[in-house]
């Protein structure tokens, strides 16, 4: 089968869904905040106390709507520069769409216990999930120069290092809450912080876009 043949789907479909779910799942993350303390609260005391209690709740709330807002910008920015999409490319954004979708879930389970093993180590499985399955989009498509625009710029190489070191990273601190979680829980909030920090700074979509 011949590489037009296998164009089954525009890549404006692939995106369309991509940013479907990208949506959902944002908006999904905010219900994890409240619950029943908050809203039994009598007095003015009471509610404090329920909002202080739930401080986890809302850092994990933050954090991940990060995490999600960096995989979205980066998202983004890779699909930009491929030209057209095949059935694997397809299933390889399915699969991330699949890890992304699981993360509104995750984030409420290490909110709500930031320091049980399980939940933390079960987030950072998902974000390294994530970003595995992010670095597998790209580097199919770099590996394929007939569906990049001007695949061969060493700027597409520092994608796939940059997707690398972020996966490798999540795995690292998963494993650190393995032993520690609350101290795995202050290491996803450090490695969303860098990376957010890096992309920002980085610029990457108007260096490529210099060149193209």
């Amino acid at each position: 089968m011949s590489v037009e043949t296998q164009q089954l789907v525009s890549k404006s479909r692939l995106e369309a869904l991509s940013d479907g779910v990208f949506a959902i799942v944002m908006t999904i993350l905010v219900l994890q905040l409240g619950g029943a303390a908050i809203s039994d609260a009598e007095t003015t005391a009471e509610l404090d106390a329920a909002l202080l209690a739930q401080w986890p709740i809302f850092v994990s709330y933050a954090m991940s709507f990060m995490v999600v807002s960096l995989y979205w910008v980066s998202h983004h920015t890779y699909f930009t520069f491929i030209r057209e999409v095949n059935e694997t490319q397809l299933w390889l954004n399915l699969l991330f769409l699949f890890c992304l979708s699981f993360i509104p879930f995750a984030a409420d389970l290490i909110g709500e216990h930031p320091d049980f093993r399980a939940g933390a180590v079960l987030y950072g499985l998902n974000l390294t999930a994530c970003t595995g399955a992010l670095y597998l989009n790209w580097h199919y498509a770099w590996k394929r120069d007939q569906l990049l625009v001007n695949a061969g710029l060493p700027v597409s190489g520092r994608f796939q290092r940059r997707t690398l070191r972020a996966a490798v990273a999540y795995f690292l601190a998963t494993g650190v809450a393995w032993f520690n979680p609350r101290a795995g829980f202050y290491l996803y909030i450090a490695i969303v912080l860098v990376f957010a920090l890096r992309q920002v700074r980085g610029q990457a979509m108007a260096r490529l876009l210099r060149h193209t």
